[in-house]
């Protein structure tokens, strides 16, 4: 990941990048156990680069798993014709 943000790690080394990134990622992590721990469940919300919607969990803007996206989509619909 840090070599798509060159000019973060000639500003900050490295190791210092890493370590902010993986305090960030345990406090998330954290927030996210809190909230389950208390609601009993995760709340998802949107983000840089998500929209949640309820329901909907294919991730139909990645490129990497789209192919497997129409099968999904169509088992999906099959089972909700069935009303199951």
């Amino acid at each position: 990941m840090l070599k798509y943000c060159p000019q973060l790690t000639q500003t900050i080394a490295v190791e210092k990048v890493k370590e902010m990134l993986a305090d960030i990622v345990k406090s998330c992590l954290e927030k996210a156990r809190e909230q389950q721990r208390t609601e009993g469940y995760l709340k998802l919300e949107r983000g840089f680069a998500t929209i949640p919607l309820p329901g909907i969990d294919v991730p139909f803007h990645s490129r990497y798993l789209w192919a497997g996206v129409m099968p999904f989509r169509a088992c999906e619909c099959h089972l909700a014709s069935m009303n199951i």
